[in-house]
């Protein structure tokens, strides 16, 4: 009786343990299998020792502990089953029984064909909850690793379309400021159908700039039109740097010399 109070207070602490949440980790699971393992062999002690039909339980825990535990613990549980073996093989308290009609030996063995039913059934019971808990770890991480990828992919594409806004915003700048210029053009000023397509052209671009705008602001950024504080001669030395880039004059002759470098916004 003591040993069953034993048992079916350890599963209430497995249970209690349970609902904490906390992680059940290889010690803990080496822990409660030598302890089950010590109550089968008080058990058996009490009822027989080896002679026991129902010694066999002893590869329940041993089955159990293959499964769950890592190389090293299960070792020790072999290692532990087996002194417990040879413990009780010298060391157990025989059964009192009369017996009439029949033979011991045909008892003993009905005993073994029970504990091969319960064995059957509990490794059948353990093994499937395991397996069953074991694809759904694997569906979950599967799900895992195709969120993972997908906003992998999304952030590639986010990227990819960020950088491509902010490539096209320079080129989109400098035609807009040559259409400005064209607006201006005496040629173009004097010729209603020419200024009508600079106009219907410049339309296009602020289209184009805000399709631009709307990329960037998406991704959480800005387009680089909005004002900034400088100076006036860096203002006019990166005016003239740009303008070298994008024409690439056959001769330049720029020299900077205003004073004082006021700050301004550009």
């Amino acid at each position: 009786a003591a040993v069953v109070l034993s048992l079916v207070g350890l599963n209430l602490a497995s249970l209690l343990f349970l609902r904490t949440r906390r992680p059940v980790s290889n010690a803990v699971l080496f822990a409660s299998l030598l302890l089950d393992m010590a109550a089968l062999t008080a058990q058996l002690y009490l009822s027989g020792g080896v002679s026991n039909p129902f010694v066999s339980l002893y590869l329940l825990q041993i089955t159990l502990g293959a499964v769950l535990l890592a190389p090293w613990s299960t070792w020790m549980l072999v290692g532990a089953a087996s002194l417990c073996f040879v413990f009780l093989t010298t060391a157990f308290l025989p059964i009192e029984m009369s017996h009439h009609g029949g033979n011991l030996f045909d008892l003993h063995i009905r005993g073994m064909f029970v504990c091969f039913v319960l064995a059957a059934g509990l490794i059948v019971l353990f093994m499937t909850r395991i397996n069953r808990n074991l694809r759904e770890r694997d569906a979950y991480l599967a799900d895992l690793r195709q969120q993972s990828a997908e906003e992998d992919h999304i952030v590639r594409m986010g990227l990819l379309a960020s950088g491509a806004a902010h490539e096209l915003g320079t080129p989109l700048s400098t035609i807009s400021v040559l259409l400005g210029d064209w607006r201006l053009s005496d040629v173009i000023a004097r010729n209603p159908e020419l200024l009508g397509d600079v106009d219907e052209m410049q339309a296009q671009l602020d289209r184009c700039k805000r399709i631009v705008s709307g990329i960037l602001m998406s991704s959480g950024q800005a387009r680089g039109e909005g004002s900034v504080h400088t100076t006036v001669r860096t203002f006019l030395d990166g005016l003239v740097a740009e303008w070298r880039d994008h024409r690439s004059p056959v001769q330049r002759d720029y020299v900077n010399d205003l004073e004082p470098d006021e700050p301004i916004v550009s």
